[in-house]
């Protein structure tokens, strides 16, 4: 999935809300493909923060490299927990009560998805420090939480950064 440094702003855009927006109109009766399709779109979703991070975190220089074995499991959780919520989850089970392992779960899973965005965001921040145009730290920490927004502001500068690197 590393094309994707590579690709526009629409492009990563439609890619990656394109499988949300199909999960959205299949019908109730075809279940394993509405679940099929919503996880597929939470794997291109949380992937592309999995991509970029752990490669941005590879353009740092030595003393600013961070470890990603944290980040990779945050990763990991969040992406089984959002695919056990769509096998499972029902809409008829959203007004009972909810078990305290449940909210804790749900809890460290807000826990990783901000880790999720603030590894990525400081990677970025740290590689393209010593462009003038950078937006401040806040916008860019905003811009990877509001994704659909974030993309046509962060992804310009990824691909100008990768477009002529080999990528392994």
């Amino acid at each position: 999935m590393l094309w994707i440094l590579r690709r526009t702003s629409l492009e990563v855009f439609l890619i990656t809300f394109a499988p949300l927006w199909i999960a959205s109109i299949i019908e109730e009766e075809y279940f394993w493909m509405r679940v099929s399709v919503s996880i597929l779109a939470g794997l291109i979703f949380f992937s592309w923060y999995l991509i970029i991070g752990l490669k941005l975190n590879e353009q740092l220089p030595d003393e600013s490299f961070k470890p990603d074995l944290f980040f990779k499991l945050n990763w990991f959780y969040v992406l089984a927990l959002f695919s056990t919520s769509v096998i499972i989850g029902d809409p008829e089970n959203a007004n009972k009560e909810m078990p305290i392992y449940i909210m804790v779960l749900v809890v460290y899973f807000v826990f990783a998805f901000f880790y999720l965005v603030y590894f990525t965001a400081n990677a970025y921040v740290k590689v393209f420090a010593s462009d003038k145009t950078l937006p401040r730290e806040e916008l860019i920490l905003f811009a990877f939480m509001a994704i659909p927004l974030g993309v046509w502001i962060v992804q310009p500068r990824i691909r100008k950064m990768f477009i002529g690197k080999e990528l392994i």
